[in-house]
């Protein structure tokens, strides 16, 4: 099988016209996300939207832990006056 350069370089002393077309369907390539590069398709990347949710929940689950704790410690610094008193 000859490959493209080697077929016109037989036909170098003759004047040629060289057609290029599809000649099925045109597959669209998928997108690749600019952060992670995976390839995905639709809107949004998958791997990153997960990403995303878990830091979310990470970030939610320790703003709940700080709040108890900061409640904790004002239970505790109201009872510690109320045995001052």
């Amino acid at each position: 099988m000859w490959t493209l350069g080697e077929y016109l370089y037989e036909l170098k002393n003759q004047e040629v016209v060289l057609i290029i077309a599809p000649v099925g369907p045109v597959e669209e390539p998928p997108t690749l996300c600019g952060l992670c590069r995976t390839p995905y398709e639709g809107d949004e990347c998958p791997t990153c939207r997960t990403e995303r949710e878990d830091a979310k929940g990470l970030i939610e689950e320790r703003l709940r832990e700080d709040r108890e704790e900061k409640d904790r410690l004002i239970r505790d610094v109201e009872e510690w006056l109320e045995e001052q008193t």
